[in-house]
């Protein structure tokens, strides 16, 4: 059978151990990667979400306040 990738020179194949590590720490490092890249995203949308609540409750008290004015 032939080989589809070319043979890597002595100084890069890795042994077992070595390899076992790299997986373990890409396993590891790789989803702190993936959080930090969505973590802005994230935070705008929350940013956008407290505002909205912000203006809400200003819409809703703003409406309460005129209700009992007009009462009275």
């Amino acid at each position: 059978m032939q080989r589809l990738l070319p043979k890597l020179p002595a100084f890069l194949r890795l042994g077992l151990l070595p390899r076992l590590l790299l997986a373990l720490t890409l396993v590891g490092v790789v989803p702190l990667w993936v959080i930090q890249a969505d973590r802005g995203r994230v935070e705008g949308a929350l940013r956008q979400q407290v505002l909205r609540m912000h203006a809400l409750a200003a819409r809703s008290t703003a409406e309460r306040v005129e209700a009992l004015l007009e009462t009275e």
